[in-house]
């Protein structure tokens, strides 16, 4: 399978449309403040996706902070507690996808289950 950005997009606007896992606001798993990790994503993968002209291109600001947001995306979710995995899964996929796509990598076999 091929990702594209109507894809990442599909990705973006279905799970930014599920609400924050109940109990979860305010925590931080080993430092790493997940409204944080959250909000960074949105506003990186909204800039990303063309919102603001770019369609499909990060600067190299936001290409290293999404870098930093993979690395804690991969903690949180082999920390959380069971009720935060699926949302928080699903932030790590969106960094993957929007890294694999603006570095022009080929998306294959990537989901939930396989990160």
């Amino acid at each position: 399978m091929v990702i594209d950005l109507k894809d990442i997009s599909d990705l973006f606007n279905t799970h930014y449309s599920k609400p924050w896992p109940a109990g979860l606001g305010g925590v931080e798993i080993k430092g790493i403040d997940l409204v944080m990790l959250d909000a960074d994503t949105v506003g990186i993968v909204d800039y990303f996706l063309g919102r603001r002209h770019n369609l499909g291109r990060l600067n190299e600001k936001n290409r290293m902070i999404l870098l930093q947001l993979q690395k804690e995306a991969a903690v949180v979710c082999q920390e959380i507690p069971e009720f935060g995995k699926e949302y928080f899964s699903e932030i790590q996929l969106l960094i993957e996808w929007t890294l694999r796509y603006h570095e022009g990598k080929t998306i294959e076999n990537i989901g939930p289950n396989t990160l």
